[in-house]
């Protein structure tokens, strides 16, 4: 495969300018900060909170309805 660089003309990248240039394969989620977190966030945090939130819902609906019959 053709990279840009060299389509462009430009042989070598490595020192360029005095800018060092990483060429990374295409899709590198283990290189992209937030692919990790987004990771985290999706298979450990999103379910736990879901859990909890149900949890805290189901407490509340309980104790509304149970004031409600001692009102009524």
């Amino acid at each position: 495969m053709l990279s840009f660089w060299n389509w462009i003309g430009i042989s070598s990248v490595n020192n360029f300018s005095g800018i060092t240039i990483f060429e990374l394969p295409c899709y590198s989620p283990e290189l992209n900060l937030i692919e990790i977190w987004w990771r985290f966030i999706k298979y450990k945090w999103i379910d736990k909170m879901l859990t909890l939130i149900g949890k805290l819902l189901s407490h509340l609906l309980k104790k509304f309805f149970d004031n409600l019959e001692k009102i009524m």
